[in-house]
């Protein structure tokens, strides 16, 4: 089923959820990636396209996301009152670092002066005046603060799924996978 159910997630918000997380995780290893390369060379430069590419394309995966959310029913949570919250937190934290994080790295090439491309296949131009100063703030920002910042929501939205899991014993972890279709369904 495509869409939501009030206790089972569609294969559209699955898909989003998985490739969100395969997405971002592949920025962050192209990011690592690129470390491995000395400045001005070609496998730095090509992997540094892939780390924006992925950020790029985050930022506007987010945005259907979100519009698919708004539109479809958030199946049951069966936590108690804390854990509901903490998870409703949690959610609304993440989805704004999806969007600040690669929001960020688009002002901060802005500001540098670098277009950003999408995979070699499309290029978003450089639009504002070139500020290297608040590029290298923004930088600072992104690379500091909210790219680990999101790296820690991850991995705590994955523990509490495992909590969820092994802890509570209920279907939270598995409502999200691909392919579990839920009792009665």
């Amino acid at each position: 089923m495509i869409g939501n159910t009030t206790i089972s997630w569609g294969w559209l918000a699955k898909l989003f959820h998985w490739l969100m997380f395969v997405v971002i995780v592949g920025a962050y290893v192209a990011a690592d990636q690129r470390e491995l390369f000395e400045k001005g060379s070609a496998e730095r430069d090509w992997w540094m396209m892939i780390h924006k590419s992925m950020g790029l394309s985050v930022f506007f995966l987010v945005w259907l996301r979100l519009a698919w959310r708004a539109t479809q029913p958030i199946p049951e949570n069966f936590a108690g009152l804390w854990m509901t919250r903490l998870a409703n937190i949690g959610h609304k934290l993440l989805y704004l670092l999806m969007i600040i994080v690669p929001g960020s790295a688009l002002l901060m090439s802005q500001f540098a002066g670098r277009p950003v491309s999408w995979f070699g296949l499309l290029e978003m131009p450089v639009w504002l005046e070139t500020n290297k100063e608040i590029a290298e703030r923004l930088h600072s920002v992104h690379t500091d603060i909210l790219a680990p910042a999101l790296f820690i929501l991850i991995v705590l939205h994955f523990l509490g799924a495992l909590w969820h899991h092994f802890f509570d014993r209920d279907d939270v972890l598995k409502r999200m996978l691909p392919f579990w279709r839920g009792r009665g369904l």
